[in-house]
């Protein structure tokens, strides 16, 4: 999937013990693994919510090399069409 301006993306943050996503928006594309990001907090409230900039997307077995990365959200999708894609 390629990233593009206005998708919600997870952002992740490297701390002690396993990170938990927040909500992003993608902002800028510099290619198909750099954006630029609106984050915002766990709490929902839209102040203050953090610009970051090149964050790097990356698989799970990697997030940890860095300080900040993002990820696709998964998706529940129904069994026809999880079905379809193995076909």
């Amino acid at each position: 999937m390629k990233p593009t301006v206005g998708r919600i993306v997870h952002f992740y943050r490297r701390s002690p013990g396993a990170p938990e996503p927040s909500a992003a928006i993608i902002t800028k594309v510099h290619s198909d693994t750099i954006v630029n990001l609106m984050t915002f907090p766990h709490d929902g409230n839209p102040n203050p919510s953090t610009p970051m900039t090149t964050v790097a997307l990356v698989e799970p077995d990697q997030a940890h090399a860095l300080p900040v990365w993002w990820m696709w959200p998964e998706i529940a999708r129904p069994k026809k069409e999880k079905e379809a894609e193995t076909k």
